[in-house]
């Protein structure tokens, strides 16, 4: 099991690996470009091949999160044409970097008149990202979405997408919690477990490749993609305790994507001064330690 977080490079691969150093993260998601527009971060070979070093010698998983404008499940035929393009190029940079996977959001809305619209068009795009990327050893990864109308909210929709696909060595799955939670999924207490349980059913849990740890503001099934601090929002502890303890999980990568403030004062930087404060990040991986029962290793 490895656990870590979503962290910054804007201070550069060396400063993001002293980062997860500090926090002791043996799983890092970073954004290989401006998560919002076009612009991508610039690594040379001799960054991307000490920053691969670097990895091996802390058995650390990377993970690169797509921007957000990547959906590939899209109704627009240019937001697809678009999500293709960006995903296939951060899949050739996460094999520079050692990366795990991309995880990609899907986007849209499934048609209610017809619902396999939805699961063809998807099929599709990333079929265009993989056939573009060429053949790489990083994975896309495609994240459970919240909503219960969204493209790829469902078990179902997600088995259908990865069959049409066709490709299982290139392709697997993200979960998040929180995105569980608003897609109207109980994962409260026992409910993680017997969640867990329908995913092994309907999916497979070989094409489970990391989890999203996120406690959230929404309620059940609202369908609000609102990340929150471990234990403080709607979820609480014991669905993260049953996650985190489950054997089947035990060789799992777990990401936090909660708050960067909110314990105490909210510590803000001003605009274009470096990377936010680690605090929180420390607080919540302290606090996923003790659920896992190994806080004091």
């Amino acid at each position: 099991m490895r656990l870590g977080a979503h962290l910054s490079v804007a201070k550069g691969l060396p400063a993001l690996l002293a980062n997860a150093d500090e926090l002791g993260a043996t799983a890092i998601q970073i954004f290989a470009r401006n998560p919002r527009g076009r612009g991508e971060t610039k690594v040379t070979d001799g960054e991307a091949a000490a920053f691969r070093k670097g990895l091996r010698a802390r058995n650390a998983a990377l993970y690169i999160h797509a921007p957000y404008y990547v959906q590939v499940g899209a109704a627009d035929a240019r937001n697809r044409r678009i999500s293709a393009e960006v995903a296939a190029a951060d899949l050739v940079k996460g094999d520079r970097l050692g990366a795990a996977g991309v995880i990609v959001h899907f986007g849209g809305t499934v048609d209610e008149e017809n619902p396999d619209a939805s699961t063809k068009h998807t099929v599709g795009t990333i079929k265009a990202a993989l056939k573009q990327a060429g053949p790489t050893k990083c994975r896309l990864l495609l994240e459970v979405s919240a909503g219960r109308k969204r493209v790829g909210a469902t078990f179902e929709q997600i088995r259908d997408i990865l069959d049409g696909v066709d490709e299982p060595s290139r392709l697997g799955v993200c979960l998040d919690t929180c995105h569980l939670f608003t897609a109207g999924f109980d994962i409260r207490g026992a409910g993680a477990t017997k969640t867990l349980d329908r995913f092994a059913k309907t999916v497979g849990l070989r094409k489970l490749k990391a989890i999203h740890l996120n406690d959230t503001q929404s309620d059940l099934g609202q369908g609000l993609d609102r990340h929150f601090h471990i234990g403080q929002g709607r979820i609480g502890e014991a669905a993260f305790r049953n996650l985190l303890r489950d054997p089947r999980l035990k060789n799992m990568d777990f990401l936090l994507e909660t708050p960067k403030e909110g314990w105490g004062e909210p510590k803000r930087l001003p605009k274009g001064k470096g990377a936010p404060p680690l605090d929180a990040d420390a607080k919540n991986l302290s606090t996923l330690r003790r659920l896992a029962g190994t806080a004091a290793r």
